[in-house]
């Protein structure tokens, strides 16, 4: 369980870090 839950953690995490990129690159273009 620890393993899935360790898994499940890394890709959330690095979903999260992927959509705030994401999501600053369009409120900059549209900022802009």
């Amino acid at each position: 369980i620890a393993e899935i839950l360790n898994c499940s953690q890394g890709t959330v995490k690095s979903r999260l870090h992927y959509g705030r990129r994401k999501l600053r690159t369009l409120l900059s273009s549209y900022l802009k």
